[in-house]
């Protein structure tokens, strides 16, 4: 492994303890603090809320995927997806998303655009409303070669998804290698 794909690793493992170490003294949300557990396959990790079931689901050949929602509110919901190759950039992925999500009923745009993840990583974040729920939709690339990374949560309202949609894309990024 060349030189800067293990100083790329590295960069990447700290972020994440980081992440870590920030979403174990507890986000804020709605209902107080929100905790979280480790989830991981061999192609996929994450962060999911304490309290929400769900499993890594069926999916296509170079691609892994987990489906999770909340046991005592099933309109929480939250989808990972990590796609080998990442064939387009991430920005070009987002806007994709961007029009597929303003064909759904009652589309109601809330922000569009480039966010950081602590630790300086980039990502497009896609917020809005649709179908009487709210989405938080987190588009980026991870490792060497590339994999495109999808995090979605949905809520019924916004304002339910404050301090659990970033930790949980900040944290979750395929089995690089």
């Amino acid at each position: 492994m060349p030189v800067w794909a293990r100083w790329l690793a590295g960069l990447v493992v700290v972020g994440l303890i980081v992440v870590l170490a920030l979403v174990a003294s507890g986000s804020r949300s709605t209902g107080g603090q929100a905790r979280f557990r480790l989830f991981q396959t061999a192609g996929l990790t994450t962060l999911v809320p304490v309290g929400w079931t769900g499993q890594q689901v069926a999916a296509p050949p170079g691609t892994s995927k987990a489906a999770f929602h909340d046991a005592t509110q099933p309109d929480f919901q939250l989808a990972v997806t990590a796609v080998r190759p990442a064939v387009e950039p991430a920005q070009l992925r987002a806007t994709k998303l961007r029009e597929l999500a303003a064909t759904r009923l009652g589309y109601v745009d809330h922000f569009f655009g480039r966010v950081l993840f602590p630790g300086g990583r980039p990502a497009w974040l896609l917020a809005f409303e649709s179908d009487g729920f709210s989405h938080v939709i987190y588009v980026y690339t991870a490792c060497k070669p590339s994999v495109a990374m999808t995090v979605e949560v949905s809520a019924p309202l916004i304002s339910q998804l404050e301090g659990v949609g970033e930790p949980i894309a900040a944290s979750t990024g395929p089995q690089c290698g």
